[in-house]
């Protein structure tokens, strides 16, 4: 159990019977957490679905307090790149006030896919300058989200040289990417490169972005 000054604990018991004078026995709300920091503090509480009980001064002080007092955003094993919340809940009638944290953790999903165009006439022209040139492998890259998104209108050749690309070919690669993988550029979005192969292969090496809401637990609890 963590401790409380008398001054914190005198508060949080007025805060308490404030909050029964709203019919609460039980009222939290939620910090956010970025880089380990909370970027704002919040001012009201919930008292279930919907019904909002405005705080305080003094009991927004006292919040403060404990979170700063206790290194709260950084307890704990959490990684200070990603972003979480601190969830405060205190159960007015029994007196008992419980900090618990979350993190944001962002992962990727690696999928794949193929194109043969070395029989295809539309394509033998720049597959044959790529021979010709002495080119193995070109690399076309692109990243999406939070709705938008682009593919990079360049084409590295072999890590040594690089180009314009032709429309027809960067909207071709517009359509094989929004089909392969629809609103790849919203939310989270992705990342990827296509691989163009000297000998008619096309390889798309996509990363879908995904973030999970991780518990790590409880970081406070006390009761006053």
């Amino acid at each position: 159990m963590n401790t409380l000054t008398e001054e914190q604990i005198k508060s949080l018991k007025l805060f308490a019977h404030y909050c029964m004078g709203y019919g609460a026995e039980e009222v939290s709300q939620y910090q956010y957490v970025e880089n380990c920091e909370i970027n704002y503090y919040e001012n009201y509480w919930q008292k279930g679905f919907g019904n909002l009980i405005e705080g305080y001064d003094r009991i927004n002080e006292v919040i403060k307090e404990i979170i700063e007092e206790n290194d709260l955003p950084i307890e704990g094993e959490v990684d200070c790149d990603n972003n979480g919340q601190l969830r405060i809940n205190i159960d007015c009638k029994e007196k008992k006030i419980e900090i618990t944290r979350t993190e944001y953790q962002f992962g990727s999903n690696d999928l794949y896919d193929e194109k043969e165009l070395n029989e295809d006439e539309n394509w033998s022209e720049f597959f044959n300058e790529m021979r010709e040139d002495g080119f193995k492998v070109g690399i076309v890259k692109f990243d999406g989200g939070g709705d938008s998104g682009e593919i990079y209108n360049k084409i590295e050749f072999d890590g040594e040289f690089e180009t314009d690309l032709e429309k027809d070919v960067l909207s071709f690669l517009y359509n094989w990417l929004g089909g392969f993988y629809g609103g790849w550029d919203i939310d989270e979005g992705s990342h990827g490169e296509f691989m163009f192969m000297s000998n008619g292969k096309v390889e798309l090496h996509f990363y879908e972005h995904n973030e999970d809401e991780v518990q790590i637990g409880q970081v406070f609890y006390s009761e006053f």
